[in-house]
C-alpha cells in the first residue's frame, strides 16, 4: 500500500505559533515588511490547505481500511459498502475500486460455489431416489412374480371349488330372481285385479251394501252384476267369488251419492271402484239415477278393473261418456191458490213423462205442456195436457226450453199437487262386451303371470 510523504513533520498549530515568531522577527528587522507578511500568509494558508488535504486523506485511508478489513473477514457486502464511500478524488480510490471489483468477484465465486454445492446435493438426493425407486421396483417386480407364482399354484386347488361355488351361486340367483319376480307381480295385482286371479285362481269382489236413497231398481241391476260375475271364467282356471267384507275382497265397490261434477264412477288403482247414484238436476236438486244408469256405470268400472282401457267406439260400454238418466227429474208437492198458476221448467228435451195428482176429488186442476218461449196455455203443445182433471199422467215429446203449466180449474177453490216428472228419452243401449281392442293386458303377460305362480 502506497501512502504520500508530509511536507512538515510538525501538526498545524506548532506550525502557526513558529510563523508567528518569524513575523516578529521581520517585523524587527528591517523595511520590507508588508511584502514579508504577504509571503508569509500565503505560505501559511498552503500549509493550511495541505493539511486539510492529509485529513480528508486520512479519513478515505480509514474508509480504505476498514472495508479492506471487512471484507477480508467475510463480510464482502459490508467492505463493499465501506470502500464505496472513499471520495472519488481522494489518492486511495483507485484502489477501492479494485477492491470492489475483487469482493464482488468473490461474492459471485461464493454464489457459484454455493449453487454447485446445491445441484450436487439435489443429484446426490435424486440418485438416492432413483436408487430407492429401482430398488422398489425390483420388489415389486419380486413380489408380483411370487404372488402370480402362488397365485398359479393355488389356481388350479380351487378351480374345482370356484365351479362347484358358481353353480351353487347360479341356483341361488335363479331362485332369488323368481322370488323377486314373483314380488313384483304380486305387487302389480295388489292394484290390478285381473292380475290377482291369475295367480290365486280366484277374484274376490265385494258389494257395498246399497244406501236408502237408491232408485227403485237399482238395487236388482246392481245384483244381476254380481250374478254375471260369479258365473264368469276369464281363464278355465280363474273363477270369482263374492265376499261380504271388504278386507276379504280383491275388488272392493263402493257408493258415492253425488260426485259434484261431470264425474259418475271411477276406478281407484283399478282394485277400488265408486259409483255415483243420482246427481243435481237444474234446480240443484239431487235425484237418483235410474237402474240402467247405475249398471252401465258399474259395468264400465269394472271393465276397468279388468283390465280394459277406454273404448273409441261410441256404442261400447267402455266409451269414455254415456247419458245418465234420473230416475225422477223433478218432485213436486205445490199448493197453488184459486186464480193463481205455477210454471216448471224441464230440463231438456225429449219424450218427458209426467203425473199429478189432485188431493181433492172436488177440485180440480189444468195442465198444460207449453212450447219454448211460452207463458200461458196458449202456446201450449196442443196433444199434452189436460183441463179440468183431478189426476193425470201422460208422456209428452218437447223441445229443449219447454215447461209445464198448473193453475186451479175453479176460481175460486185452491189446489193441492203433488206429482214427479221424468225424461224418459232413453238412449240406445250399449254393447256391454267389454271392446277387446281396450284391453291393457297381453294374453302373452298373463300366461307368464301365471306359469310364475303354477
Amino acid at each position: 500500500m502506497r501512502r504520500p510523504n508530509l511536507i512538515f513533520g510538525m501538526p498545524g498549530s506548532a506550525i502557526t505559533v513558529a510563523f508567528i515568531a518569524v513575523l516578529s522577527t521581520v517585523a524587527c528587522s528591517g523595511p520590507n515588511v508588508e511584502a514579508t507578511v504577504e509571503a508569509r500568509l500565503a505560505q501559511e494558508r498552503a500549509i493550511e490547505a495541505t493539511v486539510e488535504a492529509r485529513v480528508k486523506e486520512d479519513a478515505d485511508l480509514l474508509l480504505y481500511e476498514n472495508g479492506i478489513y471487512l471484507g477480508n473477514s467475510g463480510d464482502l457486502l459490508a467492505g463493499i459498502d465501506k470502500l464505496s464511500e472513499v471520495n472519488s478524488e481522494s489518492y486511495y480510490y483507485a484502489d477501492a475500486q479494485t477492491m470492489i471489483g475483487n469482493f464482488e468477484i468473490q461474492i459471485l465465486e461464493r454464489e457459484l460455489e454455493e449453487a454447485q454445492k446445491r445441484a450436487q446435493q439435489e443429484a446426490e438426493v435424486e440418485k438416492r431416489r432413483a436408487e430407492e425407486e429401482n430398488a422398489a421396483l425390483r420388489e415389486a417386480v419380486r413380489i408380483e412374480a411370487e404372488a402370480k407364482a402362488t397365485a398359479e399354484r393355488e389356481a388350479e386347488a380351487q378351480k374345482q371349488q370356484a365351479e362347484q361355488e358358481a353353480e351353487a351361486q347360479k341356483k341361488r340367483a335363479a331362485k332369488a330372481a323368481k322370488e323377486a319376480e314373483k314380488r313384483r307381480i304380486v305387487s302389480l295385482a295388489e292394484t290390478n285385479p285381473m292380475i290377482q286371479a291369475v295367480i290365486t285362481k280366484e277374484l274376490r269382489f265385494y258389494f257395498a251394501d246399497l244406501p236408502y236413497y237408491i232408485a227403485p231398481g237399482v238395487a236388482d241391476a246392481v245384483e244381476d252384476i254380481a250374478e254375471v260375475l260369479l258365473d264368469w271364467r276369464p281363464y278355465s282356471d280363474v273363477s270369482l267369488k263374492r265376499v261380504y267384507r271388504g278386507s276379504d275382497a280383491d275388488l272392493v265397490v263402493t257408493w258415492i251419492k253425488n260426485y259434484g261434477s261431470h264425474t259418475v264412477g271411477e276406478s281407484i288403482y283399478k282394485s277400488h271402484i265408486k259409483v255415483g247414484l243420482g246427481r243435481d238436476n237444474c234446480y240443484s236438486d239431487w235425484q237418483a239415477f235410474n237402474a240402467n244408469t247405475v249398471q252401465k256405470i258399474l259395468w264400465h268400472e269394472i271393465g276397468h278393473s279388468m283390465g280394459y282401457n277406454h273404448s273409441t267406439d261410441p256404442s261400447n260400454i267402455m266409451y269414455f261418456e254415456t247419458k245418465i238418466m234420473l230416475y225422477t227429474e223433478q218432485n213436486i208437492s205445490e199448493s197453488i191458490a184459486a186464480g193463481w198458476q205455477i210454471t216448471y221448467p224441464l230440463c231438456d228435451s225429449g219424450t218427458y213423462w209426467y203425473s199429478f195428482e189432485s188431493d181433492s176429488s172436488y177440485y180440480g186442476f189444468d195442465l198444460y205442456v207449453l212450447r219454448p218461449g211460452g207463458d200461458d196455455p196458449t202456446s201450449a203443445y196442443s196433444n199434452c195436457g189436460s183441463e179440468n182433471v183431478i189426476r193425470i199422467s201422460e208422456s209428452c215429446t218437447v223441445e229443449s226450453g219447454a215447461s209445464i203449466f198448473l193453475r186451479p180449474s175453479s176460481y175460486r177453490n185452491n189446489v193441492v199437487l203433488t206429482g214427479e216428472i221424468s225424461n224418459r228419452e232413453y238412449p240406445p243401449w250399449p254393447d256391454m262386451s267389454w271392446d277387446d281392442s281396450a284391453r291393457e293386458y297381453r294374453e302373452s303377460d298373463m300366461d307368464y303371470y301365471r306359469s310364475v305362480f303354477r
